[in-house]
């Protein structure tokens, strides 16, 4: 009998355990070799679209402009299905510079992180692009030929025939899918959004013979909107689904969405965003394509009964994980979260519009209102986080303070200036 065969009959509770214990000489191994060779052990996020797109599309481009190329990389995954097989398939098809062992590499990680040292033999999944790698390297995927028939066939069947946006709106439909760890949080809460507040500028957009395609997996219901194609509420097959929920992105003008990992296949694609309803652009702005705006939800303090300025939204971030740091401002100010009007995303949606079209007149007081905004960021984050492991102070970066330079300066990502025009106290 192999050792494979042997490894299949093992009940699957216990094979995890049974890789474990194989794992931990390995990793007390590698240590040893790192001045010869450098092994690093990393996870493959398979279950949300957003780890599976930003994870991977940073370690790739990484690796195509120079970094990390002394290092043998070793990946895993253990829980839950991939959340698209498509994309999944893409992505380590076209990108071979990593050994792939599903549940051995994860047991590898897990080993690794055992032990002393661990830091220094982790790769991939970060969600923080500090390195700016977008800006030199060119999308990591692409499709077939026959993938890119397939998908112009569909496209002219939902009788897409001219220029479009894709919107999203992620509701409660959406968590559904979800492990409890994604879903029973206040921050999950808060990255919803109502897509009735889109009709406004969608109607706007459609004037302007744009086509308006709504995205995502699932919603809870189908909108009535006309001037709205609503794919996501057609039935297709898996893997149709999967190629669409990809190709539309990919060819849209820009993507009007929320705080939602589906962005980030945007941002593979190198499409930019409007970004609407940002609880907090502090954990969110990475996910983001250059040249991409946005606007964020305001924070009414009933404790100060005003909102809370950019100022000290920001100086109450120490680095905390995203459902801490909410739930620090409930406790700290006693914030209500308050979401964008339709007209808010109407002005935003006109602005990106004319931007990317080269029809946007700049306004006198449009760079200073910018650069006051990314000094208050930039200012305000703390320089060594106080991440509670050094897996986050990986998964986010060692200075916070380098993140708001490499978003503005080096990825042209705005924020609405009408949106800052018409809420000038939120810069005090």
């Amino acid at each position: 009998m192999t050792f494979k065969h042997f490894v299949r009959r093992v009940p699957q509770k216990l094979r995890f355990y049974l890789y474990l214990i194989i794992s931990i000489p390995l990793v007390l191994l590698v240590r040893i070799l790192k001045p010869i060779l450098h092994f690093r052990f990393g996870l493959i996020g398979v279950e949300a679209i957003g780890h599976l797109t930003t994870y991977h599309d940073i370690y790739f481009c990484e690796k195509k402009i120079g970094l990390n190329q002394d290092t043998i990389d070793i990946f895993g995954y253990h829980y839950g299905e991939i959340c698209n097989q498509v994309l999944f398939d893409m992505i380590f098809s076209q990108n071979r510079d990593i050994i792939i062992f599903r549940h051995f590499g994860y047991a590898l990680y897990k080993a690794n992180a055992m032990f002393k040292g661990a830091e220094n033999h982790i790769a991939g999944m970060k969600t923080h692009d500090y390195n700016a790698t977008i800006m030199e390297c060119l999308p990591i995927i692409k499709f077939s030929k026959a993938q890119e028939k397939k998908a112009k066939e569909m496209l002219k069947s939902f009788g897409v025939n001219k220029d479009f946006v894709s919107i999203n709106a992620r509701d409660n439909a959406y968590k559904s899918r979800l492990s409890k760890i994604y879903n029973q949080d206040v921050y999950s809460e808060k990255r919803n959004t109502d897509l009735s507040t889109y009709y406004k500028a969608s109607r706007w957009l459609s004037k302007q013979n744009i086509g308006l395609i709504r995205i995502g997996y699932k919603v809870e219901f189908k909108t009535t909107e006309p001037c709205i194609f609503d794919y996501s509420s057609i039935n297709l097959s898996v893997p149709s689904r999967e190629l669409m929920d990809l190709y539309i992105q990919s060819k849209s003008q820009f993507v009007l969405i929320g705080d939602s990992g589906l962005a980030n296949v945007s941002r593979m694609f190198r499409v930019p965003s409007l970004a609407v309803n940002l609880p907090t652009p502090i954990f969110t702005l990475n996910n983001y394509a250059p040249d991409s705006i946005f606007i964020t939800q305001k924070y009414f303090s009933n404790k100060l009964g005003r909102n809370l300025t950019y100022a000290e939204l920001f100086s109450t971030f120490e680095g905390e994980k995203e459902v801490e740091f909410i739930n620090k401002l409930i406790e700290r100010f006693d914030v209500v979260f308050i979401k964008n009007t339709e007209d808010e995303i109407l002005s935003a949606s006109k602005e990106i519009y004319l931007k990317l079209t080269n029809q946007w007149t700049v306004q006198d007081d449009e760079k200073e209102l910018q650069e006051k905004f990314w000094h208050i960021f930039e200012i305000n984050m703390p320089s060594v986080p106080k991440y509670d492991n050094y897996i986050y102070k990986f998964l986010y970066g060692k200075n916070l303070k380098k993140y708001p330079e490499v978003l503005h300066n080096k990825m042209n990502i705005t924020i609405a200036y009408s949106f800052l025009k018409n809420n000038i106290e939120l810069l005090r």
